[in-house]
């Protein structure tokens, strides 16, 4: 399986390339309906930024500080998020199958019913959880979130990782620091993104994770640490 080492090293996008994607996503240049949905950072941390204030014309035209708020980077990366040790509660890391015992019987005795991997590090863990059962999308049939993020899982490499690894990463940070609609909505974007390729925004407007003037991957990809 792939090695994850690489993906560590690309944890950042430079300031450069944010201020670029920033411009993009949140400059003149784009049409309203795409930049209010998108200036709503749902997926990350922010309380200022929640769904129901954003997606709001009226609200974001008359609060442009709290839109720049918005447009900053924000949660943390999927690298950050393979090296933490606490995850949400909502979540669950891995379990590692300890040294010397059986990997499907220790993954039998835990009743999560997903089965064990051998990572690419000669680890076995035990599947805590489904990509596909939690975003009801894409093509990693069997792998668990924590695998994602481990083995590099994915396809459309964005800033060293997968969209899937990004999506993993979303999903963290929102159930990390937002109410639970918010993750609700971080499932919604991706499973759309994983089934058809492109998300819709405010009126029709269909935006493809990577391609065009502007991406879904430009607002997902930029993080705090």
């Amino acid at each position: 399986m792939k090695d994850n080492s690489k993906q560590v090293d690309g944890s950042h996008h430079n300031s450069q390339s944010v201020d670029k994607s920033r411009r993009r996503l949140f400059g003149a240049g784009v049409a309203a309906p795409v930049v209010l949905s998108l200036a709503s950072r749902n997926a990350w941390a922010g309380r200022m930024c929640s769904p129901s204030a954003f997606n709001s014309m009226t609200f974001s035209s008359h609060h442009p500080d709290e839109a720049a708020v918005c447009a900053q980077p924000s949660g943390s990366s999927p690298a950050t998020w393979l090296q933490s040790q606490t995850w949400p509660s909502s979540f669950e890391r891995d379990l590692v199958v300890p040294h010397g015992e059986d990997p499907g019987v220790f993954a039998a005795s835990k009743g999560y019913g997903l089965g064990f991997y051998q990572a690419s590090n000669g680890t076995h863990y035990v599947r805590t959880s489904s990509f596909v059962g939690v975003f009801s999308a894409g093509s990693l049939t069997t792998a668990s979130l924590m695998e994602v993020l481990l083995e590099g899982l994915g396809s459309q490499s964005v800033g060293g990782y997968t969209m899937e690894q990004h999506a993993v990463a979303a999903l963290l940070n929102s159930a990390a620091g937002t109410a639970e609609p918010a993750t609700d909505k971080v499932r919604m974007i991706f499973k759309d993104l994983l089934s058809q390729g492109y998300y819709t925004v405010g009126i029709n407007q269909n935006v493809p994770w990577v391609g065009g003037d502007y991406s879904m991957s430009e607002y997902f990809t930029v993080y705090a640490n």
